[in-house]
């Protein structure tokens, strides 16, 4: 079977789809149990929701979800890796992993992986403000996507 998909505004579509889609988010949140208990919280049968929920989803472009990992390698100074996860997350980055190395030396190498979609400047400048950090030894990128 050849399927075609079509990328439609959710206002031209029945609200059936978009409580479907929340019933989904309830239940993978785990803000409910059961269907039973994620349907009623949105106002659905459960019929409608077993219909569509195979064939709705949101759309997220690509560039909405851009992804940046990075390796850092941090002085081992007390509270220097919270300060740096509040330094990413007040510019909007959202931190997805992090990967703390047993400190030697006086150093601790981190990875981070942070989307950007909600980035209140851009990824360059966000690396240049990281490397200015006292304590943040050496920045690299290692992947974007």
């Amino acid at each position: 079977m050849n399927e075609k998909y079509y990328i439609i505004n959710k206002d031209a579509l029945p609200a059936v789809y978009e409580k479907v889609v929340f019933v989904k988010k309830l239940l993978y949140t785990g803000k409910c149990k059961t269907v039973n208990d994620a349907v009623k919280q949105a106002g659905i049968s459960r019929s409608a929701f077993y219909k569509y929920k195979d064939d709705v989803s949101v759309y997220v472009e690509k560039n909405d979800r851009f992804i940046l990992s990075l390796n850092l390698i941090l002085s081992d100074q007390k509270g220097l890796l919270s300060g740096l996860l509040t330094l990413l997350s007040s510019y909007g980055a959202s931190i997805l992993t992090i990967n703390q190395n047993i400190p030697f030396d006086d150093i601790a190498p981190v990875s981070v992986s942070l989307t950007t979609h909600d980035l209140t400047c851009t990824t360059e400048e966000l690396i240049n403000i990281i490397s200015q950090v006292d304590g943040i030894l050496k920045v690299d990128v290692i992947g974007k996507s």
